[in-house]
C-alpha cells in the first residue's frame, strides 16, 4: 500500500484524452494528475517538478513518446514511465522496454477496464521504484565493504558467469579491470576446473564452505595457492540464485614454464600422391620442399621452386599476414587456419585454406604448410554474394515502401482510436447521468457503435501483421489452451482432445484462428454447451477440427462467412482465419449440419504438420 498521493504527469496532444485520464485517475482516489499536450512541454517541466510516474502517448507532433524516454533517462531521471497509445506494433513495444519503460499499455476497447488497468500499472512502478530507493542507500554501504576490504570478494551465476567482484579479485589474478574479469568463464579461474563442480556441490549440501584450499590460475598462467569461502545465494522460492563468497592468496607467484615438445620428422613419400598441397620452408622463409600437386597448380617445376621465398608465391595483398605468421615458429599441438592467396605462372589466382604444424626436415627445424584449394568454392561464393546483394538492394526497396505504408496507417489508427477514446469515455461518464431511459439506451448503442469501429481499427492492424514474421513449429493443443484461456466463453465447455506433441508449421498469429473459431461459436451457437477440438488423418493430411452442439451455420452461408465483413459483428474474424492459414497452404472449411452445430475443418498439408520425437509411442 502507497499512503501518499501519487503524482501523475500525462502526456498526448489529443485534449479529449488528456481529460479522460484525468478525471478517471482522480475518480479512482489517490492520484493528482497534471496533463501537458507535448513530450518538449513534458521534458521541460519535469526538470523543475518531481513526479511519481509519467504516462505518455506514442505519437506527438513535435517529440514521439520514446524520444521523450531516451531523453529523459539520459539526464539521470529514473521516474516510473508508461506507454500509453493506441499504437500497438511490437517493435514498438521492445524499444519502448529497451529503452527504460516501465510497462506498455494499448489504447481501445473498455474505457474502465483500461484506465483500471492503468490505475494498477501505476501503483505497481511506484511502489517498486520506491522500494528500489530504499535499498539503494543499504546497497552503496555495502558497495564501499566491496571495493575496499583486501580479500577477493566475488558474486557467480550458477552458470559458470560472473556477476560481480572487487578490485582486490582483479588484482590477485593479474586483470587490468574488473570487466576483463567478468568477461572470462568462471571455470578458467581454477588450475582444475573440474574441481569447481565438487565445490560446489559441497557448497549445497552443507550450505557453505570455510577457508577452502584450492589451487587457482592467473591471467598470466601462473598458478595461485589461495583459500577460498562461498555460500549460495537463494531465489524467494528456495531456487538457487548464485554465490557470493571471498578469495585470499597465501602462496604468492609460481611460474610453471612450458616444456618444448620434439618434432616429428617429415616424410617426402607420403606427400608425393597427395592431391592436396604440400609446402616445406625453412627458418630463413625458403622453400624446401613441395609436392606435384603444388606444381601442377602453380604451373612450375617442382625443383625450380625449391630454394625460392615462399613468399614469391603468395599474392601481394597477402604477403603481408604471412609473412607475419612465418616471423612466429608454431609450436607442437597448434594447427591455425587462414585463407590466402596464391599466385600461378600465369598470373592467375588460386584460393587455398592453410594448415600450419612444425616439423624437422632433415633434422632441422621447419614448417610444413598443408594446403586446401577452395578456388572454386571462392568464385561460387562471389556469384551467391552478388546475386544476394541484388536481392537485399530488391528488398530494401520493398521495405521502405512498405515501411511508408505501415506508417501512414499506423498515424491514421492511431488519430482515429484517440478520437474513439474520448468517445467512449464521454459516453460512459454521460450514460449513467440519464434520467430517461430512451437517453440511456441510444447512449449504450452509440458506445456499441463506436466498440465495432474500434474492432475493425484492430482488425487493420493485425492483419497487416499477417505475415511480417516468418512461420514456425507451434503445438496445436497449447495453441488451443492459449486461446481458451482468453476468449469471452461464459458457460461454454471446451474440450481439447488434440494430443500433445502434434505440430504445425504456420504463421505465429495462428492462435487468433483459435480464438475467432471459440469466440464465434459462443456467439452465434445460442444454444451451445461445449466446443470440441480433435484430429483426423485424411491420407497424407491431417485434419483439426472444431465443432459445436450449438445452432450450426445456415447451408447458404457457409462460405460467405468467411468473406469480410459478413456477419453480425465486425465480420473480420474468420476472414482474417483463412489469411492466417493460407500463409503456410493450411485450408479452412465449414461442414457441420444446420442445427445441430458447426463444424469446422482445417486441411493441414503434408509437410506441413510433424509429430515431435518426445511423443512418438
Amino acid at each position: 500500500m502507497i499512503p501518499d498521493a501519487i503524482r501523475v504527469l500525462f502526456v498526448d496532444d489529443d485534449p479529449d484524452v488528456r481529460e479522460i485520464a484525468k478525471i478517471f485517475l482522480e475518480r479512482a482516489g489517490g492520484f493528482t494528475v497534471d496533463t501537458l499536450t507535448s513530450g518538449r512541454l513534458a521534458r521541460e517541466r519535469v526538470t523543475t517538478e518531481r513526479y511519481d510516474a509519467i504516462i505518455s502517448d506514442y505519437l506527438m507532433a513535435d517529440m514521439d513518446g520514446i524520444t521523450f524516454l531516451k531523453q529523459l533517462r539520459r539526464s539521470g531521471n529514473a521516474t516510473p514511465f508508461i506507454i500509453f497509445t493506441g499504437r500497438g506494433r511490437e517493435e514498438v513495444v521492445i524499444e519502448a522496454l529497451n529503452e527504460g519503460a516501465d510497462c506498455y499499455i494499448r489504447k481501445g476497447g473498455d474505457v474502465k477496464s483500461q484506465f483500471a488497468e492503468l490505475q494498477n500499472q501505476i501503483r505497481s512502478a511506484v511502489a517498486r521504484r520506491r522500494a528500489e530507493d530504499a535499498l539503494r542507500e543499504s546497497g552503496e554501504r555495502y558497495r564501499q565493504f566491496f571495493k575496499t576490504t583486501p580479500d577477493g570478494l566475488f558474486m557467480t551465476a550458477p552458470d559458470g558467469q560472473w556477476v560481480d567482484c572487487n578490485d582486490a579479485l582483479q588484482e590477485m589474478f593479474g586483470y587490468a579491470s574488473c570487466n576483463e574479469v567478468l568477461a572470462m568463464p568462471v571455470p578458467s579461474f581454477y588450475a582444475h576446473p573440474e574441481e569447481r563442480s565438487a565445490l560446489l556441490t559441497r557448497v549445497e549440501r552443507d550450505g557453505q564452505v570455510k577457508d577452502y584450499s584450492l589451487q587457482f590460475k592467473k591471467k598470466d598462467g601462473t598458478f595461485l595457492e589461495g583459500l577460498i569461502t562461498i555460500v549460495p545465494q537463494k531465489n524467494p522460492d528456495g531456487s538457487l540464485k548464485g554465490f557470493m563468497g571471498s578469495v585470499r592468496d597465501i602462496s604468492g607467484k609460481k611460474r610453471v614454464d612450458a616444456l618444448p615438445a620434439d618434432r616429428e620428422q617429415f616424410n617426402p613419400g607420403r606427400a608425393e600422391n597427395l592431391h592436396d598441397y604440400i609446402i616445406v620452408y625453412g627458418r630463413d622463409g625458403k622453400i624446401l620442399y613441395v609436392n606435384p600437386s603444388v606444381a601442377k597448380a602453380l604451373e612450375y617445376d617442382a625443383e625450380t621452386m625449391v630454394g625460392t621465398p615462399l613468399l614469391l608465391y603468395v599474392a601481394e595483398e597477402s604477403r603481408k599476414s604471412v609473412a607475419a605468421g612465418m616471423a612466429v615458429q608454431p609450436v607442437m599441438g597448434e594447427i591455425p587456419l587462414y585463407e590466402i592467396d596464391l599466385i600461378a605462372h600465369g598470373g592467375l589466382k588460386r584460393s587455398v585454406i592453410v594448415k600450419r604444424k612444425p616439423v624437422q626436415f632433415h633434422n632441422n627445424p621447419a614448417t610444413l604448410l598443408f594446403l586446401i584449394d577452395i578456388t572454386r568454392r571462392k568464385a561460387l561464393e562471389d556469384q551467391l554474394t552478388a546475386r544476394a546483394a541484388e536481392l537485399v538492394q530488391i528488398s530494401t526497396a520493398f521495405q521502405q515502401a512498405n515501411k511508408k505504408l505501415t506508417l501512414l496507417s499506423t498515424i491514421t489508427r492511431h488519430d482515429i482510436n484517440n478520437q474513439l477514446t474520448g468517445l467512449i469515455g464521454y459516453l460512459g461518464i454521460l450514460k449513467p447521468q440519464q434520467p430517461d431511459p430512451t437517453l440511456t439506451a441510444f447512449c449504450q448503442k452509440a458506445i456499441t457503435a463506436t466498440e465495432r469501429i474500434a474492432a475493425m481499427i484492430r482488425f487493420t492492424r493485425e492483419y497487416e501483421e499477417i505475415g511480417i514474421t516468418a512461420p514456425a513449429w507451434q503445438d496445436i493443443q497449447t495453441l488451443v489452451n492459449t486461446a481458451a484461456k482468453e476468449a469471452p466463453l461464459g458457460q461454454v465447455m471446451v474440450k481439447n482432445d488434440l494430443p500433445a506433441g502434434r505440430e504445425v508449421f504456420a504463421d505465429p498469429l495462428v492462435v487468433k484462428v483459435f480464438y475467432n473459431l471459440l469466440d464465434n461459436a459462443v456467439r452465434y451457437g445460442r444454444k451451445i454447451t461445449t466446443v470440441r477440438f480433435s484430429v483426423q488423418e485424411s491420407g497424407n493430411d491431417q485434419l483439426i477440427v472444431c465443432e459445436d452442439d450449438g445452432d450450426g451455420v445456415p447451408a447458404d452461408e457457409k462460405e460467405r462467412i468467411f468473406d469480410r465483413g459478413f456477419g453480425k459483428n465486425t465480420g473480420l474474424g474468420l476472414a482474417l482465419s483463412r489469411e492466417i492459414l493460407d500463409i503456410t497452404g493450411i485450408t479452412i472449411r465449414e461442414t457441420g449440419e444446420p442445427g445441430k452445430g458447426a463444424r469446422f475443418e482445417m486441411t493441414i498439408p503434408k509437410g506441413m504438420w510433424r509429430i515431435t520425437e518426445n511423443n512418438i509411442p
